[in-house]
């Protein structure tokens, strides 16, 4: 199981304002983390994070507190950065670590952060769905690599070289110096620095069943981390037990984000549709992508990061049935980081086929919007649609991001 203590020293930065009267103010300590919150039935509070205990979040400057049950998340008001020439961790959960991998040993991947202390986190081989060495961050490497992570129907496991050769095979061991696979019977040694990725057979991963209310924890280098539990301690640091069973200790100033996941909450991406329809302009057709973009890399908006949401290009429509127990609808809409700054995207929702919401023209130069609270309570059937705007359907790579259905708040016992 996974264990690691990641502790990082915090101060106080004193910085001199107003020099020519002799007046020094001092700055925000290190370890304050100003957050945006969003609640369940759409309230926003921002301010400095305080305290999470497991059941209240409460904030300073100005000062609230708000129940788990209410939360949907919160996120750091500046976006997270992707570290450089970091190594990307996927687990079987779709969880992912910006971590260096050093070894296996005993059925665990040793693996270790770039902040703190470098202790060694131990994640269980099973748990995990494969591996980037070198620069995770760059596009041109997770093009190659998020594909590889599907199912291949193969029971092998899968090594890309970094001249794009791919050798299947049975992974065997792992240390700083080498890869090792056996292929046709037979021990193959690849040394470490000519390997771009390493994807282990879906159908030996496993991962542990959780039931109620989990949380999914953000941190600054782009790591998500699902956590059965979570919460603040009085000494700076995060306590987080891992969905797989690991316990973490982590500098708060390390933190990025948190999801409820669970509970009232219920990711429109984890349901499977009843019908979707993608109309081009002119000819070809593009799937709706689940978690991630249309082309197929990880979810981002103006520089922030999504883990889960869909994927979409002008025109797709997708329809999904909906039971009497929920109550709304949110999402957070936009254009891909990955078209650069271009496409044009009209966004719609309609409920039982009558439209309740229409976006303004959204372009890729265009700050991501909120949906309304939109009140799906009695109804049958929740609609999206991603449609033309202007020059047909060139770069329209429309993101729905965090779409998700809440229940009705059930009856005080």
């Amino acid at each position: 199981m996974k264990s690691a203590a990641v502790i990082e020293r915090t101060g106080l930065l004193i910085v001199p304002l107003a020099i020519f009267v002799g007046v020094v103010v001092p700055a925000a300590p290190a370890d304050v983390v100003r957050i945006n919150v969003t609640t369940v039935d759409g309230r926003t509070f921002s301010g400095q994070f305080a305290q999470f205990d497991g059941r209240l979040l409460q904030l300073d400057s100005p000062r609230a507190t708000i129940a788990l049950d209410q939360l949907l998340r919160f996120e750091r008001r500046t976006a997270e950065g992707l570290p450089e020439n970091s190594s990307l961790i996927e687990l079987a959960n779709g969880d992912r670590l910006f971590a260096e991998p050093v070894l296996v040993r005993d059925d665990h991947l040793i693996v270790q952060f770039s902040f703190g202390e470098k202790q060694p986190v131990l994640v269980p081989l099973e748990t995990v769905a494969g591996f980037m060495l070198f620069d995770a961050s760059r596009a041109s490497e997770a093009a190659l690599f998020q594909p590889s992570l599907q199912d291949s129907g193969r029971a092998d496991d899968m090594v890309r070289l970094d001249n794009r050769d791919t050798i299947f095979g049975e992974f065997l061991y792992m240390d700083g110096r080498e890869i090792v696979m056996r292929v046709a019977d037979r021990p193959l040694r690849l040394p470490r620095s000519g390997v771009r990725s390493l994807v282990f057979s879906k159908q030996l991963q496993s991962f542990p069943e959780n039931t109620g209310t989990l949380l999914l924890v953000g941190l600054r280098n782009g790591s998500w981390i699902t956590a059965t539990q979570f919460r603040s301690t009085n000494d700076g640091q995060l306590y987080l037990a891992a969905a797989f069973g690991g316990k973490l200790q982590i500098p708060v100033n390390e933190l990025q984000s948190l999801r409820v996941l669970g509970g009232r909450i219920v990711l429109l991406s984890e349901l499977e549709p009843l019908s979707t329809h993608h109309t081009p302009y002119v000819t070809g057709t593009c799937l709706m992508q689940a978690n991630r973009s249309v082309v197929g890399e990880p979810l981002r908006l103006r520089g922030r990061l999504y883990p889960h949401g869909l994927g979409m290009r002008s025109r797709t429509i997708a329809t999904w049935a909906l039971d009497a127990g929920f109550d709304s609808f949110r999402s957070r809409l936009g254009i891909d980081d990955v078209a650069n700054g271009g496409g044009s995207v009209v966004f719609s929702v309609l409920v039982d086929g009558r439209r309740v919401f229409d976006s303004e023209v959204l372009t890729g130069h265009k700050d991501a919007v909120d949906t309304p609270v939109i009140r799906v309570a009695g109804a049958r059937e929740l609609t999206l649609q991603a449609d033309y705007a202007v020059r047909g359907d060139i770069l329209d790579y429309a993101d729905w991001c965090d779409p998700v259905l809440i229940r009705v708040q059930p009856d005080e016992p």
